[in-house]
């Protein structure tokens, strides 16, 4: 069967004859090491890390990029770095071909496992459970500040997206749990114990990501703690006080043996400007196309039974800041096909991006417009 020229390209990855060559060994190792190192062949690695040339992990070698102008044909380079589009541009640069000669770790994923064993296999989804916030950051990508107080998701509605959802994804490999603060909604608990009870094998990591300014309660840890879940914290307190201390929040957690993560945000800190998204930046539509290929923002959004393939985009859509448009997301309410959402997996979109492309400046990869980090109104 064939798709169109990038996934027909992606398939003569597979091949049994090719072996990879990993570049990369940061952020993406875990990932590609827990879904595709048994299933692939694998030369060695090379890493732009002066320090970790000539070093081993899990026996393969870490050589020089350099080293990659004496691969053989046979060979394909599967990039697992975080930069993306710098590690492209170095490929480029050194004569290498996207979807010819290399590819992106999150993009054979999906394409391994629908190839080989006919599964949908997700990498990334954000469920958005509540859009109220505890926080009133300045530069929310997702504009939440800026409107009226909504109200919380009805725990019908959660249940019918997360059974929607597994209705036809077989595994995914990052299911994150957000909002705005997800700890605001008033059935996080339910819902927490909902997916464990019914799909808790079906996904490798549920992460609660949270703000950590509300307390959990005890039934909240316990549930956490009974289902392996994990808690990312995004640390604010250098800009507003806490009632609990980010130090007490964690001793709850360290004591009740739940595995968490977490990220404090300074005064010196970052964000990128995805802009605003009522501003076109892009108008050319070979432009757009490009901008949505080097971005291709990995992490699905899933809200009132849609699936978008952009999570900033599920939320503006929801809060009603942008038209919700049927070519940025699946309706899983209608009888779609597991290869359709396959295909949309892999970006097949009806235009070839989403509608909110053209106003957004991209990913943090592609993105190096950059606003204050957690500056409150």
């Amino acid at each position: 069967m064939t798709y169109n020229k990038k996934i027909d390209k992606l398939i003569s990855f597979l091949s049994d004859d090719i072996e990879f060559i990993l570049f990369g060994i940061g952020r993406n190792y875990e990932l590609f090491k827990n879904c595709l190192k048994d299933k692939l062949k694998v030369s060695y690695c090379v890493d732009n890390e002066f320090s970790l040339q000539g070093q081993k992990i899990d026996g393969l070698e870490i050589k020089n990029p350099n080293e990659l102008m004496n691969k053989l044909p046979e060979q394909k380079i599967l990039i697992l770095s975080g930069s993306v589009c710098a590690i492209k541009n170095q490929l480029d640069l050194m004569g290498f071909k996207n979807h010819e000669d290399y590819c992106y770790v999150r993009e054979i994923i999906p394409l391994f496992y629908w190839t080989n064993e006919r599964k949908l296999f997700l990498t990334d989804t954000s469920f958005l459970i509540t859009f109220n916030c505890t926080l009133k950051c300045k530069n929310c990508s997702l504009k939440i500040p800026y409107i009226s107080k909504t109200q919380h998701r009805d725990i019908v509605s959660l249940k019918q997206d997360i059974d929607l959802y597994f209705k036809y994804v077989d595994f995914v490999y990052n299911f994150k749990i957000m909002g705005g603060e997800p700890t605001m909604s008033p059935y996080l608990e339910e819902i927490l114990l909902y997916i464990g009870k019914n799909y808790r094998k079906k996904i490798f990591t549920i992460k609660v990501v949270t703000n950590a300014t509300i307390p959990l309660s005890d039934a909240i840890l316990n549930v956490l703690k009974q289902n392996n879940m994990t808690i990312e914290i995004n640390d604010y307190s250098d800009f507003v006080n806490y009632k609990v201390s980010i130090g007490d929040y964690i001793e709850a957690l360290q004591k009740n043996n739940i595995d968490f993560i977490s990220y404090r945000t300074t005064m010196n800190d970052k964000w990128v400007d995805f802009g605003d998204p009522n501003i076109i930046n892009h108008e050319l539509e070979t432009d757009i196309q490009n901008h949505f290929s080097m971005c291709a923002y990995y992490s699905r959004g899933l809200c009132f039974s849609k699936l978008y393939f952009c999570t900033i985009n599920a939320a503006l859509a929801n809060l009603k800041i942008i038209d919700d448009n049927e070519n940025d997301y699946l309706d899983l309410t209608l009888n779609i096909s597991k290869e359709e959402m396959f295909l949309f997996e892999m970006g097949m979109l009806k235009l070839g991006y989403t509608t909110l492309c053209p106003n957004c400046n991209g990913d943090y990869d592609l993105n190096k417009i950059l606003l204050p980090a957690g500056e409150q109104i």
